[in-house]
């Protein structure tokens, strides 16, 4: 195909309704082509892309067909996109003449416990149609959600919360079926049709049309509010919180500023000093102290996760791109590095602001939480790198969508580090002597906005007092006194009703 006919991915997007990431991720798993690199800086995609993503959008919204499944049934196709269409809702369990899906539906079997299994033939979730040779047969519809629920499982969902799940969504349509009927018997009564039949699946269609289209309106509603309530402004300070102002820390920053050795000065001390100078908002000074490590030993790996987070400060948007690039390269090329990691998470949730599509959302958030749980199963010894990765985990889980489990684990989270404040007052005493100052407001900060989102709001206050004490940025103070003040009026309202 001649290039003057291939497209750019910001055409592409707009073209096939999808956002320009959304995009690279399908690339990224194998789900449409590569792109043509035309140039170092450049590159384009074949036409075609459009409908191929428009049949992947469908399957995934019409058809309910997660991403693994429909990037299955492209490899069984060699590609062809018109599979999707052909291909039922899910997983085709129908067994064929070769046995094939027989063996299928009995691995599936063995995935679910027989207690999982009994309360759903018990709730009617699955049809058992009776034994044969000893061995139960469940219909083709039963199959399928067996086996789904056996991979959903194998991917970290727990047997309970896929049960409540159900549960929950069992009861809602019970209401959505009793209005449904009670609607549309009426209707056809007052309106008798010879093409009752045909009528009846004209209603269906509409209403699963419906359905659809208000499930993705109030998730779009749901995601929206989330992002609109949440509290971005440690994004405008220095380094995930509230900065100091250089006198709260002066004396510490001169004294270990003169310990330095002129010619071959220690690299924990070099690193230290950059982290305080971060702590005060002054990032050009920070990544001069990183400058002259990556001088002695290019290969630390805190300075090159420290230089590459500094950076993005001053840097537009694609060159904040490679810099993430750089990150997820550094924690390819050292997986068990627990901070680089922690960084890298973080990083997702900052993606979170660029995007309004909720799939998209929920799977960076996923990918956050995944840096988190690799660099908790290589936690470093040293207490400041625990802590902070600590504390980040703290932040991204209040921060994050999906309700009030993440949020009680956020509140635990934070809990967990003020319970340590006497020995981690200790350690910094001896090794970041200023560190203290930064951490425990910005940590009684968050935790008080945490414990409010989560209608706590005697125990909000007392974090946030406890917050308000400190030597901190003007706009510190001015979150905190909004924090009190809100909390206050809920509670006394709550009195007097």
């Amino acid at each position: 195909m001649e290039a003057d006919t291939l497209v750019r991915i910001s055409q592409l997007a707009e073209k096939a309704g999808v956002t320009p990431r959304t995009i690279r991720f399908y690339v990224q798993q194998g789900l449409i082509p590569k792109p043509v690199q035309t140039r170092k800086n450049m590159a384009l995609y074949h036409p075609d892309c459009v409908s191929k993503i428009r049949a992947i959008k469908k399957a995934q919204t019409s058809r309910f067909m997660p991403l693994v499944v429909i990037r299955q049934i492209l490899e069984e196709n060699r590609y062809d996109y018109h599979a999707l269409e052909a291909a039922g809702p899910s997983i085709d369990l129908e067994p064929d003449t070769s046995g094939t899906m027989v063996k299928e539906e009995e691995k599936s079997l063995q995935l679910i416990p027989k207690a999982t299994l009994a309360i759903l033939e018990k709730k009617k979730w699955v049809d058992c149609t009776g034994p044969k040779k000893g061995k139960k047969l469940y219909s083709p519809a039963s199959n399928r959600l067996i086996r789904l629920f056996g991979i959903l499982n194998q991917h970290g969902a727990e047997w309970e919360d896929l049960l409540k799940a159900l549960d929950s969504m069992e009861s809602l349509v019970r209401q959505t079926v009793e209005l449904e009927v009670r609607s549309f018997t009426g209707w056809a009564l007052k309106n008798q049709t010879s093409n009752y039949n045909d009528i009846q699946m004209l209603a269906e269609n509409s209403l699963n049309s419906f359905i659809m289209e208000a499930r993705r309106r109030h998730l779009a509603q749901i995601i929206g509010q989330h992002k609109k309530d949440l509290d971005y402004s440690f994004l405008a300070s220095a380094d995930e919180g509230f900065a100091l102002p250089p006198e709260a820390i002066t004396i510490e920053i001169q004294a270990m500023e003169k310990k330095l050795t002129p010619r071959v000065p220690d690299i924990r001390q070099l690193n230290d000093l950059a982290i305080g100078y971060s702590c005060m908002g002054d990032i050009k000074t920070a990544l001069r102290y990183l400058r002259r490590v990556r001088r002695i030993a290019p290969e630390n790996l805190e300075t090159r996760v420290r230089w590459i987070w500094y950076r993005r400060f001053f840097v537009g948007h694609k060159g904040a791109v490679r810099l993430k690039q750089q990150m997820k390269t550094l924690v390819e090329e050292n997986p068990e590095y627990a901070v680089g990691r922690a960084f890298l998470g973080i990083w997702y949730i900052f993606d979170i602001l660029e995007t309004d599509d909720p799939h998209e959302i929920f799977r960076l958030a996923n990918r956050c939480l995944h840096e988190f749980a690799k660099a908790e199963e290589n936690i470093p010894e040293d207490l400041h790198q625990k802590t902070l990765i600590q504390y980040a985990k703290s932040r991204i889980l209040m921060d994050l969508p999906g309700g009030a489990d993440h949020l009680a684990k956020s509140i635990l989270s934070f809990e967990a580090i003020l319970s340590q404040k006497q020995e981690l007052d200790t350690y910094y005493a001896k090794h970041l002597p200023f560190f203290t100052k930064w951490l425990w407001p910005n940590l009684y900060y968050f935790s008080g906005l945490a414990y409010q989102r989560a209608g706590q709001h005697e125990q909000a206050i007392k974090m946030f007092t406890r917050g308000g004490k400190f030597n901190v940025l003007p706009p510190f103070h001015d979150h905190i006194e909004a924090g009190i003040l809100k909390s206050a009026g809920i509670q006394q309202s709550g009195i007097q009703q």
